[in-house]
């Protein structure tokens, strides 16, 4: 004859089982969490790494991170653990802030930074470290530096960097402030061959002196074109086999054009016989004014 159980014994038994089940669920919540926070730092190192390497590859990258942790985010929202996710989270912040600052900051290329430079030779300035780091930034832009540089290398000339430039000749003797009498406002380029050297002749007798005149030879042909009397105002540049568009994305930069108001880029097969420059001028600067290219 079987004794019944008191139901003290069976409260034991039940209770025994929800302890039990507790600490699995324990167990399977803190494996949960660890894999997160290694996810997180995974995230926050490959951040890392995009912030050192800024390119456009690793930027496609960043963008992956972001799904990455908007997912572990998601999976601990579903599991209830919001204010976990948060604590994560802040792991990373410091590296994401970082990251930004350093794509916002693109003066200052890391190739060019010497950075043992940034060591102080004093170790009584530690206190001061931070604010002689920034200042030696800034200062160290300017230097030439190479990997076999000596410590201390001296910047370049004052006079050599400058932020703009042009296509004026120059003379090889004097002061630079001498070189021109005047400064030609207007450029005009024509792509050429020797064979079209009479159109060639043609078209830039249509413009004016104010007018700087760059030949682009494609057929190598330079010294032929010394029979012309422009010619030896004239900027010649040759590379063979080349188009118009070659030499204009090679030889039009920004800070070179920079001088002039027009932009005529010429083709030289294009006739002349009706063409005048300075009412050309006159109607375009009406409809689009300044800065452009024709």
């Amino acid at each position: 004859m079987a004794l019944p159980v008191s139901k003290f014994v069976e409260h034991l038994g039940g209770k025994a089982k929800v302890e039990g089940k507790e600490a699995k669920r324990m167990v399977h919540k803190r494996v949960f969490g660890n894999f997160a926070l290694a996810l997180y730092v995974y995230v926050g190192l490959t951040r890392f790494v995009i912030f050192v390497m800024r390119t456009v590859t690793s930027y496609n990258f960043w963008f992956l991170t972001i799904v990455l942790e908007m997912a572990i985010e998601l999976a601990l929202q579903v599991k209830g653990w919001h204010m976990k996710a948060c604590l994560l989270k802040k792991k990373s912040v410091g590296i994401v802030f970082g990251f930004f600052i350093g794509v916002s900051i693109r003066t200052l290329p890391l190739a060019k930074i010497n950075i043992t430079s940034f060591v102080l030779q004093d170790s009584a300035n530690i206190g001061n470290k931070s604010n002689a780091n920034e200042n030696q930034i800034v200062k160290d832009n300017r230097k030439i530096w190479i990997p076999t540089n000596p410590r201390g290398a001296e910047r370049l000339p004052s006079g050599i960097v400058a932020s703009e430039s042009d296509l004026y000749l120059r003379r090889l003797w004097g002061l630079p402030r001498e070189d021109l009498a005047s400064e030609p406002k207007y450029l005009v380029t024509f792509t050429v061959g020797y064979d079209q050297r009479h159109n060639i002749d043609k078209a830039v007798k249509k413009f004016s002196d104010n007018f700087t005149i760059l030949l682009f030879h494609y057929d190598g042909r330079t010294t032929e074109w010394d029979g012309f009397e422009w010619s030896k105002r004239a900027i010649h540049i040759s590379a063979r086999k080349q188009t118009k568009w070659w030499y204009a994305k090679r030889f039009f930069h920004p800070d070179i054009v920079a001088a002039y108001d027009y932009i005529f880029i010429w083709d030289e097969d294009l006739g002349v016989d009706h063409f005048d420059a300075e009412e050309e001028k006159k109607i375009m600067g009406k409809l689009h004014g300044k800065r452009y290219v024709f």
